[in-house]
């Protein structure tokens, strides 16, 4: 062989940037079979290249843990290794004796899979991983054997068993609260179609009270026709006030007196109060400045909340009380009002969850877990906010902050 051809091939060899172009000009049928050897080689390492950072792409993206190890090294890990292991990337990358972070119980059972994962074989299989901060959590893994870069490797999968637990846990809880609002969305309906029923009525027993009592003239009968009219008039806008609340009908923006609201809904769990024995504090501000919003969805945000309040203090010893008061607050220029409970208060875990869709405290069965979630959102509708106040003694106490607009009112 052409010794300068030999030289340009040691030079190729070693990197030289400047060998492939001579290589080029170079003579002869060698030169060029060389020169096709060497395009040939250039691209496929180009698509190696491409290829894994397509790998690296997708993998990086992955909730599941991806790795690639060797007979006693990861060689390669994502994110999600790290957050199971409690291990940086670089650490675990090269530098990890895979064994070394396996449970020592376990260690004689997973160099055994390792070495039948090597020998071709695929399965899945689980043990306990010590992570970096001493905790240890139960995996899961499932592997097969490539050729990478000339040499043997493991590309497999990891994930925490407990986590994938927890995520069926969640899925199967939010499809059951999906089930139960769709049902309380068709027990809506049905309950809007009776109170319109029940409305029709009542006006019709108000107006044949008041005939009665024109009738009787003073006396006996005339006071009792006067109140069957008042507790049917009483009935009557009560009955309103839910048909309103449960009505799909485009919201309506005008000035709200948040005092207003609050009367209204407290007297929707009027009877709720007294079957519960649950004492009534209502603290309503003189002078109030109103906010500009929408009555019935402001009323549904302040019935979520009182009904949340309730729930909290069925079969809480006595007493049980529940305060709801408004207050201006005029170094913001916003209004709020306040709902208390007596009830056992809140977790740190609940505390940190509580206004997550279908996340809820409650027995299972009973309520969504979109009450809070449907209240943030209406606050925000009305750019305002909802917020668990930190106050000391038991119970809870959200507020609920809404800008002010026109006039003061009482």
């Amino acid at each position: 062989m052409d010794p300068s051809l030999v030289d340009l091939t040691r030079r190729l060899a070693a990197g030289d940037p400047t060998a492939r172009a001579e290589l080029a000009t170079q003579p002869g049928e060698m030169a060029r079979a060389l020169d096709e050897m060497v395009t040939v080689l250039e691209r496929r390492t180009a698509l190696l290249s491409e290829a894994e950072q397509y790998f690296d792409a997708l993998a990086q993206q992955s909730l599941i843990g991806v790795y690639v190890a060797g007979h006693d090294r990861i060689l390669y890990a994502n994110e999600t290794v790290a957050r199971i292991s409690g291990y940086s990337v670089e650490e675990i990358t090269g530098r990890l004796i895979l064994l070394e972070i396996v449970h020592p119980e376990d260690r004689p059972t997973v160099a055994r899979n390792f070495e039948r994962r090597f020998r071709g074989e695929t399965f899945r299989a689980s043990f306990r991983l010590i992570r970096r901060d001493g905790s240890i959590v139960l995996v899961e893994t499932d592997g097969r054997r490539v050729v990478r870069r000339g040499e043997p490797v493991i590309i497999g999968t990891v994930h925490a068993v407990d986590t994938l637990r927890r995520g069926r846990t969640e899925a199967r809880r939010q499809r059951q609260a999906l089930f139960r609002s769709e049902r309380m969305a068709a027990l809506g309906e049905l309950l809007g179609g009776l109170a319109h029923e029940l409305d029709g009525s009542l006006s019709g027993t108000v107006a044949q009270a008041r005939a009665i009592e024109q009738m009787a003239g003073p006396g006996p009968v005339a006071e009792q026709a006067q109140r069957v009219a008042e507790q049917a008039r009483r009935a009557g806008d009560i009955v309103r006030r839910f048909t309103a609340m449960t009505s799909d009908h485009p919201g309506e923006r005008a000035p709200v007196s948040l005092n207003d609201v609050l009367r209204d809904v407290v007297d929707l769990f009027d009877y709720t109060l007294k079957r519960g024995r649950v004492n009534l504090m209502l603290e309503l501000a003189g002078k109030l400045p109103t906010v500009w919003g929408d009555a019935r969805r402001l009323h549904e945000l302040a019935a979520h909340l009182i009904a949340n309040a309730l729930q909290a203090m069925r079969g809480r010893p006595a007493p049980r009380r529940l305060t709801v008061q408004t207050l201006p607050l005029p170094e913001t220029k916003h209004v709020a009002f306040e709902i208390s409970d007596t009830g056992p208060g809140l977790s740190a875990d609940a505390r940190a969850h509580l206004f997550e869709p279908f996340y809820t405290t409650k027995p299972s069965g009973v309520g969504t877990g979109l009450g809070l979630y449907v209240c943030l959102e209406i606050a925000r509708e009305h750019r305002g906010s909802v917020a668990l106040l930190e106050r000391p003694g038991p119970g809870a106490t959200f507020r609920v902050e809404l800008p002010e607009r026109g006039p003061n009112l009482g």
